[in-house]
Formats: structure tokens, C-alpha cells, sequence
């Protein structure tokens, strides 16, 4: 199916019906404005993708609850979701600003042992600052807020118990290998 133009009524129908051209057009249509967006408000394009998949999870979430309406154009309401989440984002970046990983960088006179002197929270907030917002939210929700995995699944729009837990380990390794590259770091 050839898509160049859906109403935003027929793109709804394909979505909730779990349709691949659905997604498709959905990607190729929304994506390149989320993208523009976080790149012109200090952003990354691996960032942009994080937080269109974000809303396209939150779409997806929500169009299929019985009592959605949309009141705007969909591309709107994407255009929407995906500021809300990239200013969260650069608030948490900023939160974290403090915790410059350049003040990791020991002294050149300083032994070798140097990581195992530094401040855990700095090493714990420079690693939640350099992985990708979705990881942030997840694990600070799992291990600061002690939010049960289920919570998580409803909140983060997961369609099961198993993607949950796949997306918290998948997160867990993202910021093993940071946590690893920070003290790799030091060490040099």
C-alpha cells in the first residue's frame, strides 16, 4: 500500500489495528518534524529517535483506549507529546548538570585508585546523565521510586510483563557499559 496521504481518522484505524503501513507513514511523516525539533533545542538525532519512540509509544497507548478523541491534527498531538518529553528531558540534563563527567577527571598526580575514592553519587549521577531518557525514567522509577515492575508496565506503556523486564535489563547494560567508559576514563 503506497501510502503518501492518510486522514488522520484512517492512520487512527491502522494504528490501533496493529497495521505495518500504519507505522510506517506514521514514521516517515512525524518523525522528520520530532527530529528537526530536538535538534534545533540542543539535541542529538539518537536522542530525537529516543524520544519519537517514546511518543510513538505513548500514541500508541492511548489511541487505544475507548475513550480517546483526538481534538487536534495527529501531527499535533505528536508535535505535543514529543516537546513534553524532550523539555523533561533537558530538565533532568540539567538536574544532572552538576555532575559534569569532566569532574571525574582526577588530578594527573593522583594514584590509580582514584575511582575507588570517588563520590558514588557522583559516578551514579554522571552515568543517569549520559544514558538515554527512557533508561532515566525506568530506573530511577524502578530503584529511587521503588516502583514495581507491573507499575512500570502500565506507565510506560509496555504491552507485557516480559517487554518490561527485557527493556529493564536492556536499560541495566546501557548504564553497566557507561559506568564502565567513565571508570575506563578515570583510569587513563
Amino acid at each position: 500500500m503506497g501510502l503518501t496521504r492518510l486522514s488522520d481518522e484512517r492512520l487512527l484505524e491502522l494504528l490501533r489495528a496493529n497495521k505495518s503501513e500504519g507505522l510506517v507513514f506514521f514514521y516517515q511523516h512525524s518523525y522528520p518534524t520530532v527530529e528537526r525539533y530536538v535538534q534545533a533545542n540542543q539535541g542529538t538525532a539518537e536522542e530525537a529517535r529516543d524520544v519519537f519512540h517514546d511518543t510513538l509509544l505513548i500514541v500508541l497507548n492511548k489511541v487505544d483506549k475507548p475513550d480517546f478523541q483526538l481534538t487536534a491534527s495527529l501531527n499535533t498531538y505528536v508535535v505535543s507529546i514529543s516537546k513534553h518529553l524532550w523539555l523533561q528531558h533537558l530538565k533532568r540534563k540539567k538536574r544532572f548538570a552538576s555532575l559534569d563527567v569532566d569532574e571525574l577527571d582526577p588530578p594527573a598526580d593522583e594514584s590509580a585508585d582514584t575511582a575507588a575514592k570517588l563520590s558514588p553519587f557522583k559516578l551514579i549521577g554522571a552515568i543517569l546523565s549520559s544514558i538515554t531518557a527512557t533508561c532515566l525514567t525506568l530506573l530511577t522509577a524502578l530503584f529511587f521510586q521503588r516502583k514495581s515492575i507491573d507499575a512500570l508496565m502500565h506507565e510506560m506503556g509496555y504491552a507485557n510483563r516480559h517487554t518490561a523486564q527485557n527493556q529493564k535489563y536492556k536499560c541495566l547494560m546501557q548504564a553497566r557499559r557507561q559506568g564502565r567508559a567513565l571508570l575506563d576514563r578515570i583510569d587513563e
